[in-house]
C-alpha cells in the first residue's frame, strides 16, 4: 500500500500537505472539477454545526459528545482522558462516517484526526479576512501548516472550533488527516 493510504479504506488518509495537495490536484483534473482543502476559516465555519447538535451543558459534561466526536475519554491511555464513552474512544482514528453527523451532515470536523489546513499557519488567525487575502503566495512553501479539528488522542477541553495548531508540511502522523472540498 502507498504510504498515506489508510490500511483500512474507510480510515482518514493520514499524508504530508505536499501529499494531500496531490490528491486534491489528482481529484481536480480526474473529474474536472476543483477540488482543495479547507482553509482555517472555512474549517471553523463547517465545525461550528456541532454546536446544532449538542447543546452547551451536553458538551460541558461529555455528555451528546460521545456520538459525534472521536476523542480521547476513560478508556483511553492517558492521562488526561476526562469524559466517558461506551465504544472507548481515543484508541486511534475511526472509520469515516462511523459516528453521527454534524448539522450540516459532515462527519469528525471536530476530534478523530486533526485535519490539515489549505494555508499557512500564523500566530494570529485571520478570522475577518476574506479568502484571497489568507492565502499566502507560494503557500507550498510554508515552514508552518495550519491543522484544525483535534484528534482522537486530545482531551475534551480541546473540542472548540476554534482549536487550531500548526505541523511542518512534511510532517506526518495517524492524528493528522485531510479532507477536499469542491469549489461550487
Amino acid at each position: 500500500m502507498a504510504q498515506g493510504c489508510a490500511a483500512d479504506p474507510d480510515l482518514p488518509v493520514t499524508a504530508s500537505a505536499g501529499r494531500r495537495q496531490g490528491y486534491a490536484d489528482w481529484l481536480s483534473a480526474k473529474t474536472g472539477e476543483r477540488y482543495r482543502l479547507p482553509n482555517e476559516i472555512e474549517h471553523e465555519y463547517l465545525a461550528e454545526a456541532l454546536y446544532f447538535n449538542v447543546s452547551l451543558e451536553e458538551r460541558l459534561d461529555g455528555r451528546g459528545v460521545c456520538d459525534i466526536v472521536n476523542i480521547a475519554d476513560y478508556g483511553a491511555p492517558f492521562s488526561w482522558r476526562n469524559f466517558g464513552c461506551e465504544d472507548a474512544l481515543g484508541r486511534g482514528a475511526f472509520p469515516v462516517r462511523s459516528l453521527k453527523p454534524d448539522g450540516f451532515g459532515l462527519y469528525h470536523l471536530l476530534g478523530n484526526v486533526w485535519e490539515w489546513a489549505e494555508n499557512c499557519y500564523t500566530d494570529h488567525p485571520q478570522a475577518m479576512l476574506p479568502r484571497s487575502l489568507i492565502l499566502i503566495e507560494g503557500a507550498e512553501e510554508c515552514e508552518r501548516r495550519s491543522v484544525r479539528g483535534g484528534g482522537w488522542s486530545d482531551p475534551l477541553t480541546s473540542l472548540s472550533t476554534s482549536n487550531r495548531n500548526w505541523e511542518h508540511p512534511d510532517f506526518r502522523s495517524d492524528t493528522i488527516g485531510f479532507r477536499v472540498l469542491r469549489e461550487m
